[in-house]
This record gives C-alpha cells, structure tokens and sequence, in this order.
C-alpha cells in the first residue's frame, strides 16, 4: 500500500512539473514571438522612415523593392481606425489653378483626343462653359482628378491638360486626398497606398510619356501637332462652344479654323508659361502614381486599409530631422 501511494505521489509529481514546464516553454515561445513580432515591426517603421528621407525618384524604385519584404508590407496594412482612415473630399476648382507634378504633359495625350471628333459636341459645349464638369464629361472612362491640398495635381494629369487646352477657366470636379507641407509627400503616400492595395511585389504601376512634351514644344512644334489633328467637328463645335451665352468667359467671334488653332495654340502656351510645382522637375511620368479606374484604392484607404498613421509619423520624423539640421545649419 505504501509503495502505492508513493508511486501515485510521483506520477502526480511527474505530471505536474510536465505541465509546469509545458506551460514555461509556452510562456518563453510566446515572448519569443512576441519579441520577433515588435522587431520586424521597429525594423519596418526604420525603413519606412528611412523611405521618406529619399528624393521622390529615388523613393519610388526604393518603395518597388521593399514589397518583396513581407513583413514591410504587412505593416502597412492598416486596421480601420480613425488615424488610419485617408479623409478625401471632392472639391470644384478652377482648371487654371492647380499644378502638375510631373515634367511631361503629353501633346498626344493631351491634344488628340479633344481635337478628334470622339467628344461629344455637348461635352465641349460644357467644357467651355462656366458650368462645372465632372469626370463623366473630361473623361470617358469616367476617372477623377485626384488632388492635394486643392492646388496640386496628383494623378490624371492628361484628363487636366485636355481640359486647360481648350478652356483654362472650366470649373472641374476633383478628388483631393488633403494638404500636406509639400506636394511630393501626397504623391509618397499615393505610392504607398496603390502598393498596399494592388499587393505589388517588385514593380509599381507605370506609364510613359511617349511624343512632344508641351511643357518644353516650341510655337511651331506645337502649332504643327494641332493643324496634323484638329477636325471640322471638332472646329464646328468649338465655334458653338464659345458663342453660347455659358461660354463668355473665352470670348466670342470664333468665325474659322484660323481662329480656333490659335486659341487652342495659345492655351498650350499658357500652360507651358504656368510650369509646374518647384520640386517636381524631376518627376518624370513613369514614375507617377496611378491609382485604379474605379477609384476602388480612394474609397479603401478612406476606410482605413493602409497604415496611414505610421506613414505619417515617418513623414513628420523626417520633417523634424530636416528641421534640426536646417538649425544647425544656421549656427556653423
């Protein structure tokens, strides 16, 4: 009976210093995990402040490299909450009064489209008008502008330039993501935002700019590109366009094609003479952000999919940095 007991005593024992140890090696597993967890992701928010220290061209291939790291871009999933959540408004704003971000402004892309017959007469009657002109009028697929701070260009910068071409002072609707210190950092969040939401792994999307370049064309050059493409459509309605009574503010006495290549003429060179934002000689197109067609990226980061909140600590740590050096600066 004794010896009963005493096996039973030691199998209780034996039992209990198992579970003790299960229950050890769990505790340690779980802050071992929890410790690798907190260091990938300080090791995520140092690169991610160490992205915003980069020129915005060196950013964007830089951003391309880093969605292979999975742990990088799995902390810039957000989680839904208020900090996270991008606050996009739409707004109405004078054509003639935002700016480019990029230094190409396609004259094809710009130019050929409106000039050709496919707009309809009652787009162009619009477009010329006071009137304000959603997406469903500049564009045929129906995209937005997208906007920063309702002075900077941010994506469709050719659904712009073939609104300004024909009428600078046409009223357009807009989506605009808020204004930030500088407008290249609306274009790093962009960057960020489409990686996260089109799950990049390696490349971010891109278009070229391909032909003459309106922000650099000479007269001639320009001038040659209009007569090679406009149509009698096209000048029949332009001329209706700006004798409507909405049309007033281009004027009036459109009587031939003459007339008509010189305004579109001069309007390119208006836009040219109007240049682009100060620190965006640089951008060339291909390293643009483009959001989707269906403004499907716009409405997820309005409901907080991306990590916009480390993103914009990154942002501010950056800025401060500058700030110290730029002081420091002013004692040597």
């Amino acid at each position: 009976m004794y010896h009963l007991t005493q096996n039973i005593l030691i199998e209780d024992i034996e039992h209990k210093m198992k579970n003790t140890l299960r229950e050890a090696f769990n505790y340690l597993f779980e802050q071992e995990n929890d410790e690798q967890q907190n260091s990938n992701k300080s090791t995520s928010k140092q690169k991610l402040s160490s992205l915003f220290k980069r020129s915005y061209p060196e950013f964007v291939p830089l951003l391309g490299a880093l969605t292979m790291d999975n742990d990088f871009m799995a902390s810039l999933e957000g989680d839904g909450d208020g900090e996270d959540k991008l606050i996009v408004t739409t707004k109405s704003i004078r054509c003639g009064d935002l700016l480019p971000m990029q230094n190409e402004i396609g004259a094809r892309e710009s130019l050929d489209l409106p000039l050709s017959s496919n707009v309809p007469r009652d787009n162009i009657i619009k477009i010329c008008s006071t009137k304000e002109c959603g997406p469903s009028v500049y564009d045929f697929k129906g995209r937005f502008i997208i906007t920063s701070g309702g002075k900077y260009i941010v994506d469709g910068h050719h659904r712009w330039s073939s609104l300004f071409v024909l009428n600078p002072d046409c009223i357009i609707q807009v989506k605009d993501i808020g204004q930030y210190k500088k407008g290249v950092d609306a274009l790093k969040i962009s960057q960020i935002i489409i990686a996260v939401l089109l799950k990049a792994k390696g490349k971010l999307k891109s278009k070229k700019a391909k032909g003459l370049n309106i922000l650099n064309a000479s007269r001639e050059e320009l001038q040659q590109h209009i007569e090679k493409i406009i149509t009698d459509d096209f000048i029949h309605n332009y001329i209706e366009a700006n004798i409507d009574e909405d049309g007033e503010s281009l004027g009036k006495n459109f009587e031939n094609k003459e007339q008509v290549i010189n305004k579109i003429l001069n309007n390119c060179l208006q836009l040219q003479k109007q240049g682009i934002e100060q620190n965006s000689s640089q951008n060339d197109r291909e390293i643009m952000p483009q959001f989707d067609d269906n403004g499907n990226y716009l409405s997820q980061a309005s409901n907080g999919e991306v990590n916009l909140s480390d993103v914009k600590i990154a942002m501010s740590e950056h800025k401060k940095q500058l700030s110290r050096w730029k002081r420091l600066a002013g004692l040597l």
